[in-house]
Order: C-alpha cells, then sequence, then structure tokens
C-alpha cells in the first residue's frame, strides 16, 4: 500500500476523525455554557494559583506545578468577571483534550513509521479511539482534569521524540512535563528510563555499540529526565508538597494490607461505573491477545531491532500501567486507569499497522489466514466504535451536570467585593476549588479530608467542620469533642474521630434527648416531663489538667438541676457524666439517648453487641462504617454506661433514616439525686501512635475562628439546619446577605 505524500489526503481519515470527536466533545460543553451553566471544580483551583502568580499571594489552594497555572494568566489578567474566567476556564478542558488525541495519532504514526511497516492513517486513527472517547477522560472534562490532559499531551510528546531520538526536544518536553503534572512525569519518565535501560542492556550484550555511546545515551535519555523530576519536584517546594505519597496520605497497598479497602467500592467511584471496568478490563484482554497474534515485522529473515525496540515499549508502557493504578494514592484511586489508554492506543495502532500492512487491497480474497485478519479487524472496528465510544459519550453529559457549580457562588462577589481574609462555606457540596477560584481567596469547606494531601488543607477541612457543629472543642490523638452548648443543644456533645481519610461524627448526646419524668409534690400526683434544653439558665466552663480536659454545663429548672460533664482523658477515652439533682420533686423516669450515625447507602447496618453486666450497668460494642466517595472505614466502639441510685428500666434500638438512636430508661432509686456514666472507648490503630496530638486544653469557637483569619462565614441551606442556629446566635457573627440559597454571616470587627 503506497502512502501518499499529499499531507491532506494522507490525514483525511483522521481529518474527519478528530471533527467528529471535536462535535461530540465540544457540543455539550457549549450548551451546558449557554444556559448559563458552568463545572470543573478544578478550574477554581487553576484561577486562584493563577491569581496568586499575578498578585504575589499565597493561598492553601495553589496549584503547587505552575505549568497549567500561568496558562490561565492571561484569563485572570484579561477578564475581570469571574463567571467569564470559569466559562473560558472550563472550555480549556476539552481543547486539550483534543490536542491529547492528535498526540496521540502523531505518536502512533511514529512509532509505526520504520521500513517494516507502513505509516497507515488507518491504524493510527483506530488507535487514537481509547484516548478520544475513553470514559474518564470525558468526566475528567466536567472536572476540570485540564492538568491531567496537559501532562498527557506532554507525555505523548515525550514518546514521540523518544521514539525519533530528538534528545534535545526530550529533555526540554521533559522539564515541561514535570512542571506539568508531577504523577504523570513519574510514569512517563520511569517507563522510559527502564526501556532505555533494557535496551541499552541488550545492545552491551551483543556487543554492538560502544561505551561511550551508552554514557551519552544515559545521560540524555534517563538521567537527565529523573535529575530534572528530582529537582523541580523537591527543592521548590519543600517536603510537604513533593510528589510523593505524604506521611498522611493511604495509599492502596497500605489500605488493601490492612483490611480497610473494600476492593468493589474502590473500584465504583462516584462517577466510574463498574461498566467502565468491565470494558476495560475486557478491551485489555484483547489487546494482549491481539498482539500475541500478531508477528514481530521480519526483514532478511532477521528480527529487526527497531520493531522489537517499539514493541517492548508498548508493553511495559502497560504493564507500568497496572503498577500506576496500584501505587496510586487512595483518594485518586481512579486516576491510575488515567495511564491506561497510552499503550492501549500504541498497541492498537502498532497491531493493526502490522496487519493492514499484510492486507493489500488488490490481494485480499478473504480466504484464510487474511480473512480472518480482515475479519478481526472489522470486529475491533465496531467494538470500539461501537460499545466502547457509544458507552462513554452516554455518561459524558450527566458528568458535566454532576459537577455543575451553583450559579449563586458567582454572585458572591457582587456582595463580598474583593475579599483578603479567609472565608468559611458551611455546605454538603464538594466546592473548595469553585469557591476559592471565585472569591480569589481561601474558601474553606466542610468537605472530607480524603480529597486533600497537604497537611495544612487537611487541619483546615477538619477545622471546618468543627465550626460547623460547635461552640467549645476537646482533641486528643485522633478523637475529637464537638459541643455546641450554650448556643443550640444539639450536638452537646458530639464525638467525631479524625482518622485519615476521614473526619467523621460517631455519635452524640443531644440534650433534646435529656428526659426527665416527675411526680410534683404540690400538684397532687400529676406527672409530667421536663426537658433539660427548655431551660434559660445555663452556666458552661471548661478547663484542663495533666489527665484529661474537660467541658461542664450547668442546667436549672425549677424541679431539678442537671449537671453534665464531658471529659476527654489523655489515652483518648471519653466519659460524659450526668448528675440529677431533684428540687422538691419525686423523679419517675430518667431517659436518655445515644445518637448514632449509620451510612444506610453501604448496604451494611450498625452493628451493636450488647451485654448486661447487671441491672445498673450495659456494655455495649458498636461497629460503624463510613464511605466517602469510595474506600469504606470501619470503626468500632466500646460503650459502658453506668447508673448509680438507678435501675435500667427500658434499653431498645431505633432506626430513623442515617441516625440510629440508642435509647436508655432508668427507673431512679433515690429521690434526691442520680448519676449516670457514659464512657466510651475507640478502638482504632492511630491511638497507638503516642499523644503527639493531645492537646486537652479547650479551644473556643472563636479561637478556631481567628486562628483560620475568618471574616465571613456562607451557610449552604442544604446543610443541616443546626449550622444555622449555632452561627446566628453567636455574638461573634451577624447576618450580612443573603445569595439564592446562601447565607452570609461576617464575623465582628471593633468598627462593627
Amino acid at each position: 500500500m503506497r502512502v501518499s505524500n499529499n499531507i491532506l489526503e494522507k490525514h483525511l481519515i483522521f481529518t474527519i476523525f478528530i471533527s467528529f470527536v471535536s462535535i461530540v466533545i465540544i457540543y455539550p460543553v457549549m450548551r451546558k455554557v449557554v444556559n448559563g451553566e458552568v463545572f470543573g471544580g478544578d478550574v477554581g483551583q487553576y484561577l486562584i494559583s493563577a491569581y496568586a502568580i499575578v498578585h504575589g499571594r499565597n493561598f492553601v489552594y495553589n496549584y503547587p506545578y505552575p505549568l497549567i497555572s500561568l496558562i490561565y494568566v492571561p484569563i485572570v489578567l484579561l477578564l475581570k468577571d469571574s463567571f467569564i474566567q470559569y466559562v473560558i476556564g472550563c472550555l480549556l478542558g476539552p481543547i486539550l483534550m483534543i490536542l491529547l488525541v492528535v498526540a496521540t495519532y502523531l505518536s502512533i504514526t511514529s512509532l509505526i513509521n520504520d521500513k517494516n511497516y507502513i505509516k497507515n492513517s488507518i491504524a493510527s486513527t483506530l488507535g487514537s479511539v481509547p484516548v478520544a472517547f475513553f470514559p474518564l477522560y470525558l468526566d475528567a472534562i466536567g472536572w476540570g482534569g485540564q492538568a491531567q490532559f496537559l501532562g498527557l499531551i506532554l507525555g505523548m510528546i515525550l514518546i514521540r521524540f523518544y521514539i525519533e531520538r530528538k534528545s534535545i526536544h526530550f529533555m526540554i518536553t521533559s522539564i515541561l512535563l514535570v512542571l506539568a503534572h508531577p504523577w504523570t512525569a513519574s510514569y512517563f519518565i520511569l517507563a522510559l528510563t527502564l526501556h532505555k535501560l533494557i535496551l541499552l542492556c541488550i545492545e552491551v550484550k551483543n556487543a554492538i555499540i560502544k561505551k561511550k555511546y551508552i554514557i551519552l545515551n544515559m545521560l540524555k535519555f534517563t538521567l537527565f529526565p529523573l535529575l530534572t523530576f528530582l529537582i523541580l519536584s523537591y527543592f521548590p517546594l519543600g517536603k510537604e508538597d513533593m510528589v510523593g505519597i505524604p506521611i498522611n496520605n493511604v495509599p492502596v497497598i497500605k489500605a488493601i494490607m490492612k483490611g480497610e479497602l473494600d476492593l468493589i467500592s474502590f473500584i465504583r467511584r462516584l462517577t466510574f461505573p463498574t461498566e467502565t471496568v468491565l470494558l476495560f478490563l475486557s478491551i485489555s484482554f484483547f489487546i494482549f491477545l491481539f498482539s500475541r497474534l500478531s508477528s514481530l515485522s521480519k526483514r532478511n529473515g532477521d528480527q529487526s531491532m527497531s520493531s522489537y525496540s517499539n514493541v517492548l515499549l508498548i508493553r511495559l508502557l502497560l504493564i507500568l500501567s497496572f503498577l500506576y493504578i496500584v501505587i496510586c494514592p487512595a483518594q485518586y484511586a481512579d486516576r491510575g486507569f488515567y495511564i491506561i489508554p497510552i499503550p492501549l492506543s500504541l498497541h492498537l495502532g502498532r497491531a493493526l499497522s502490522d496487519y493492514m500492512s499484510k492486507l493489500q487491497p488488490s490481494h485480499i480474497d478473504f480466504k484464510g489466514d487474511k480473512a480472518s485478519r480482515a475479519f478481526l479487524l472489522l470486529f475491533l472496528s465496531i467494538f470500539f466504535l461501537g460499545s466502547y465510544s457509544g458507552g462513554a459519550i452516554m455518561y459524558y453529559p450527566s458528568s458535566l451536570s454532576y459537577y455543575g457549580i451553583p450559579s449563586d457562588l458567582f454572585y458572591m462577589n457582587n456582595i463580598l467585593g474583593e475579599v483578603n481574609d479567609n472565608v468559611l462555606l458551611i455546605t454538603p457540596h464538594a466546592l473548595w476549588f469553585p469557591a476559592s477560584g471565585i472569591l480569589k481567596t481561601n474558601v474553606f469547606v466542610t468537605s472530607q479530608p480524603v480529597w486533600f494531601i497537604q497537611k495544612k488543607q487537611i487541619e483546615y477541612v477538619e477545622y471546618s467542620n468543627m465550626l460547623a457543629w460547635g461552640n467549645l472543642f476537646l482533641r486528643c490523638n485522633r478523637v475529637v469533642v464537638v459541643d455546641s452548648q450554650p448556643l443550640w443543644p444539639q450536638p452537646s456533645p458530639a464525638i467525631f474521630v479524625s482518622d485519615y481519610p476521614y473526619f467523621v461524627e460517631l455519635f452524640r448526646l443531644s440534650d433534646s434527648f435529656l428526659r426527665v419524668q416527675l411526680n410534683h409534690i404540690d400538684s397532687s400526683g400529676t406527672i409530667w416531663q421536663d426537658l433539660v434544653h427548655y431551660t434559660n439558665r445555663i452556666t458552661t466552663e471548661w478547663g484542663s489538667n495533666q489527665s484529661y480536659g474537660y467541658i461542664a454545663h450547668l442546667y436549672e429548672l425549677n424541679t431539678l438541676v442537671v449537671r453534665k460533664l464531658t471529659r476527654l482523658y489523655i489515652n483518648s477515652t471519653v466519659e460524659i457524666k450526668l448528675d440529677y439533682n431533684f428540687i422538691d420533686s419525686i423523679p419517675e423516669s430518667i431517659e436518655h439517648q445515644l445518637i448514632f450515625l449509620v451510612m444506610r447507602s453501604l448496604g451494611k447496618d450498625l452493628f451493636l453487641n450488647y451485654i448486661y453486666a447487671d441491672s445498673r450497668r450495659i456494655d455495649i460494642d458498636v461497629t460503624q462504617y463510613f464511605k466517602e466517595p469510595w474506600l469504606i472505614k470501619k470503626i468500632t466502639t466500646n460503650i459502658s454506661i453506668n447508673a448509680e441510685n438507678a435501675l435500667i428500666d427500658y434499653f431498645g434500638h431505633e432506626d430513623a433514616g442515617l441516625w440510629s438512636f440508642l435509647r436508655i430508661r432508668y427507673k431512679p432509686l433515690n429521690t434526691d439525686n442520680v448519676s449516670i456514666t457514659i464512657s466510651i472507648r475507640i478502638h482504632s490503630s492511630f491511638l497507638e501512635d503516642g499523644h503527639e496530638y493531645c492537646h486537652l486544653k479547650p479551644a473556643t469557637r472563636e479561637d478556631i475562628i481567628k486562628h483560620m483569619n475568618l471574616r465571613y462565614i456562607i451557610i449552604d441551606r442544604d446543610f443541616h439546619q443546626d449550622a444555622f442556629h449555632i452561627i446566628d446566635r453567636d455574638l461573634n457573627f451577624y447576618k450580612y446577605s443573603e445569595v439564592g440559597r446562601y447565607v452570609i454571616y461576617r464575623f465582628r470587627s471593633n468598627s462593627d
């Protein structure tokens, strides 16, 4: 098959293909923009990083590697409207995606351009399909994976320069790749380095080359990019921000070894359906089988070293792709699959070219081996263009909608203006990057630490969750006690555990469920119920000593006085003691309810194991499961309940949505006072790490607000209503404004 010198004719098939890809990818994006909707959470990260470069400010959410941020600098400089900035930023995603398809196509044509293979546009075009319609790439457009796209483009260019042995171009591209996306750089540089070492070993064994040539090749194609990678990833940023997995991260291998990883849930990420995984596995198997059937090109009866080298490179890339999945950080588990389409495309293009070079149009007789190869080629084309690309396109628009950003956020600039201080956004949605990019400041959100790897980011996420739920805080190791009195009776207190990658509430003892049934002497036997949280006479104190920190509330009612004392000990045990003193009344019963958080979506219930020691004591073993978005975390707790001057009259367990209520009723034996002690011990490996995290001295909401340098608190109406009550009653803040579903509170300064 003779290849025409006319470029348009030679690449006509690819021109048609890339036009189709452009329409499929660009049209849903433009339709969203025309409707006034934007998406791409990470675009906010790029914008705030560009803003930091322009104005010399430092932000918690700065993108640590500058190349993609530099692309956004002109957007920040030329466009002042946040919505327009976001629209242009979002459009970069599909543009880079299409450029990635072009880079893949050119890499395949470069790979098959030797004397034994035909530079075939059909093979290169079909080989580009796994990249053009890979579901996770289309999903990345939705969340703003521009940095990943840029890294993959440069990685494909790096492969091309490597194959064509353009050392200067190769070295420049390797520097740009490290600056663009270090995780992607680590993969490509490692793959090419291993490939070069293997080939050099083979050539040395065959005495083909001289030592001087070996040294030059090592410097140009292995040591230089590795050295560049290490220098650029370490020295400018410091250990906390370097490319490697930080200590507080949770690698997949570690999670598997500790039995903390549910592999099915690991695969089934929110936007990563199981069907995609099965499709990928079937494609991989098919490509492996296809490549095994193909024969290496022959020249004069001898195996071509060039052909052998290229096939070795592709297979090495494919093997390292699987390894990359295993070592990828758990919170970005699906991103290990991002590399997979690259070797698949190269392998497919190479194999197709091999077959098609033997299928001359004038000699196809559809008999024997040629007929089977033709059928195999046809089957591959239908499989990729039909099932693979069709499945990806179907959920692509839904991905754009899933990562959509509320339009109300873009009106914040009109109200807040330029904010130099930090902002807390209390919301159940993942809006930390978008809000920061829109307001051009640090916006801390009540999300999960699972999405962050930098210590500062994780710390502020934990503080944000604490501020959303309470007013007073105790902390030791990874156990956090949050108390909202005297602002609001719930939670009072709540016990959280901060065991990365989660910051979750295990349970709470709300004042709303501290019920006392009384038989008043002066009312001729009339029985009524007193609820502790109805009283306005509350006295609160807090403090600490060497053994524990404490928060105490004294509730004074007409008929009784209740003292609630919460202690957090240095061994991370939480103790809640309730003392009831009755005034001119006869107690009939005392009741409280422990409230447990239950993740019903897992299909796993809350497991309780009751051990009745006697009528005054109950021991309970509790197992709770948490999952967000894919990693299941199991936490076990032992709860011991002891009653003094009272007998346990009733014990029951009730479910209500995401909450489970453990209800206990007591029959007082003494008409003067009753004491109930609830001791809570959380069992987890992090409690054995020592006491370096132990800060028994209680912190107040005002302490954390000043530490975080907060100026505004924005509350999403989709969040739990308790947060509104806690903020609204806090005298440190006043209601500043409302925008759509958001309520804005401002911190009172001396001038206010």
